[in-house]
């Protein structure tokens, strides 16, 4: 892109605005188009885990389980995809996560029983300046402009137990599970927020990783609330004390080996989602809000796995079916661009709305104020119901076809949010029809796998074609559109008996445009932004396994 020269000694990000500049000119129908910065945006993962056995004695064994990770996320991206910075983010994550189990498991009574205790402990937290997020948003040339920090703080702690008991002697092939699970969440935060004069606009002051030191606030200086104005001509700190949480969860099932190639089982299972924070600081008159709680379902499976031969012929069928419960569904609301505040009549006269600053036909009110762009409420009470199935045939040594298929009908029994919140949002003219949240009702997979007899270079030759497929879902208040994909891979192993392999492939074969999630939680200035999944990729592979004869 030939404006790139002109870039090296410019204070703004003029890298941006030409690579969206040129990326947007090259798109006719100029379509939901969004673009992060390729010469700056970045993901470093690292991570260590270890497993420990010891054996203790022929039945029963101890396991330690440990990992270690860190996070460290840089995004620059316009939300429009035109060269001038209409709606202009940068965001930064800077996490440790740390994960230790402890495990003893073993056998009694010949095997017929089997059983796992244990112990889990999570920890999450801030590993540097942006802690959980760090987001900018720039909007119209600096006349909206924010940054928003927050330090969130995340430790669970579990113990549990499961056996599972064989019923072979008195009915052969069932056999019974049952376990408990007792969990304690906690979390605490630090948010700061900022606001930039809109009588001086000021270009994007994160431009790049470096940027991050420099205009974001540091934990400490969050906890503190010292040191926060920076370029804010408006900034404030809130500190959130531990918010606990915990819930005994559940599994129980049956298992029936009806032959030796065909087994049945029922299950009945609870499980738990913590609760958490809302960030950053609610206006009072939302403070019911400020924390939601746990989400439980509840849920049965019944299900069938099956193997059959005839001849050369093999086949392989899973089959599930479930229903359950959701209670105090977590609902994400959107609230952007409402920190204007929003006149509400009922507000006035409430905590921290002593006097009047609005009207609403002529009725004195109270302007409340919301910053954060998406809040969650424990707002639903769903039914879920749906069927699984996969399955594979072989007609001959070398060929195998592949197939799985998934529908998930989601029926909300009641919608209930807040009376102030409801308040808020009917103020704001937001919709009081909420849609179920992430989750396609059709998915869906196929393949072929084929191994050529005979040996290539010493090695074993195979091909695959996978087809994907996943239904529209929604994300807050966008629509993710439905995408296929289809992959084509090659792989020749152990050429020559060395342990040698190596693989070609090509994802993503016929180009299509795959919108991987959203980018945003609502349309921004008529734009909808979506994460987009990568075009066409052609690659190589070469592998050792060492070990190889």
């Amino acid at each position: 892109i030939p404006s790139l020269a002109q870039c090296a000694a410019n204070t703004i990000n003029c890298n941006f605005s030409a690579f969206s500049a040129a990326a947007a000119n090259s798109i006719g129908d100029r379509v939901s188009y969004a673009s992060e910065d390729p010469w700056i945006a970045r993901t470093i993962i690292k991570g260590l885990t270890n497993t420990t056995t010891i054996r203790l004695g022929d039945n029963h064994q101890l396991k330690n389980i440990f990992a270690i990770r860190t996070t460290d996320v840089f995004t620059n991206t316009s939300l429009t995809g035109t060269p001038l910075a209409i709606v202009d983010t940068a965001s930064a994550t800077k996490l440790k996560q740390t994960t230790e189990e402890i495990q003893l498991s073993g056998s009694f009574l010949d095997n017929d029983l089997k059983y796992t205790v244990g112990g889990f402990f999570y920890n999450e937290k801030p590993n540097g300046t942006a802690g959980f997020s760090a987001l900018e948003i720039n909007a119209f040339f600096g006349l909206s402009h924010s940054l928003t920090t927050t330090y969130l703080h995340n430790s669970s702690k579990a113990v549990y137990g499961q056996i599972d008991y064989s019923l072979d002697k008195l009915i052969p092939g069932l056999s019974l599970t049952a376990g408990l699970r007792q969990t304690w969440d906690t979390q605490s935060a630090c948010t700061v927020s900022q606001a930039i004069s809109p009588f001086a606009p000021t270009p994007m002051l994160i431009v790049t990783p470096e940027d991050v030191d420099t205009y974001v606030p540091s934990e400490d200086a969050c906890t503190s609330a010292t040191g926060l104005a920076g370029a804010a001509i408006g900034a404030s700190a809130q500190t959130f004390p531990d918010a606990k949480f915990k819930k005994l969860t559940y599994t129980l099932g049956a298992n029936y080996q009806v032959t030796p190639d065909a087994l049945v089982y029922l299950a009945h299972r609870r499980g738990y989602r913590a609760g958490g924070y809302n960030t950053p600081l609610l206006d009072p008159y939302l403070s019911a809000e400020q924390t939601f709680q746990p989400e439980t379902l509840t849920d049965w499976e019944l299900g069938l796995k099956a193997r059959a031969q005839l001849g050369s012929v093999r086949a392989t069928l899973d089959l599930a079916v479930y229903s359950g419960k959701d209670t105090a569904n977590q609902l994400p609301l959107n609230t952007s661009n409402l920190a204007a505040g929003v006149c509400i009549v009922d507000a006035l006269g409430t905590p921290g709305h002593p006097t009047s600053d609005c009207a609403v036909g002529g009725t004195p009110g109270s302007l409340v104020y919301v910053i954060g762009a998406t809040n969650i409420v424990n707002g639903a009470t769903l039914t879920i119901r749906g069927v699984e199935a996969s399955g594979t045939l072989s007609p001959f040594r070398g060929l195998t076809f592949t197939g799985a298929l998934s529908y998930n009908d989601i029926t909300v029994d009641s919608i209930q949010v807040g009376d102030r919140f409801q308040n808020f949002l009917n103020a704001a003219g937001l919709p009081a029809v909420f849609s179920i949240q992430g989750q396609p009702k059709w998915t869906s997979n196929a393949g072929v796998l084929v191994d050529v007899p005979g040996e290539i270079l010493g090695g074993k030759l195979s091909a695959s074609f996978d087809y994907h497929y996943t239904g529209a879902l929604t994300s807050v208040a966008l629509t993710v559109p439905s995408f296929h994909q289809m992959d084509l891979r090659f792989n020749l192993n152990d050429i020559g008996g060395t342990g040698v392999s190596a693989a070609a492939w090509v994802k993503n074969l016929t180009n299509e445009t795959i919108y991987a999630g959203t980018s945003s939680s609502s349309p921004t200035a008529g734009a909808y932004s979506f994460i987009i999944g990568a075009p066409r990729t052609v690659g190589m592979s070469l592998s050792y396994k060492f070990g190889a004869r």
